[in-house]
């Protein structure tokens, strides 16, 4: 933590770089995603800004006779059919998860989704699609995820 933060500002007082513009730099070299607890720390607010850039919300106005969120339906990990009217009265978060090689790393996404359910069993509903990167072969071997 100290170690980046001596970095920073090395690159911030020995050039003509505000501190912002090294964040900036950081950003956009991909920081916020893989070292995401020391940009907190240093420069959260490129990183909020960047967040905010990356993030789209399409929204439209559903019109009578339209099928709306609770006529869907969608299969299961096992192949079942959930029809959505289940959601029904619950707040239901719909969420794209990418699929991961690295240990542990699924798991303990869904360990905050099952904390937060917990947290509000009445209330809260997930949705979790979990989606593969189109540029990664997941296929390519057996050991593709290996170590």
């Amino acid at each position: 933590s100290s170690q980046f933060l001596t970095v920073i500002n090395a690159l911030h007082i020995g050039g003509e770089k505000t501190f912002e513009e090294v964040c900036t730099e950081l950003v956009v070299g991909g920081y916020c995603r893989s070292n995401p607890d020391l940009m907190k720390e240093t420069c959260a607010k490129s990183c909020m800004n960047w967040q905010k850039s990356v993030r789209s919300t399409d929204t439209r106005n559903i019109h009578e006779g339209e099928p709306s969120f609770f006529d869907l339906s969608a299969k299961d990990a096992t192949g079942s059919v959930i029809n959505f009217r289940k959601f029904e009265g619950y707040v239901t978060i719909v969420a794209n998860v990418a699929k991961m090689c690295q240990e542990g790393m699924t798991e303990k996404g869904y360990a905050e989704y099952t904390k937060i359910q917990q947290i509000w069993p009445y209330t809260v509903e997930f949705v979790i699609f979990a989606f593969e990167h189109p540029e990664i072969d997941y296929d390519a071997g057996a050991d593709f995820c290996e170590p």
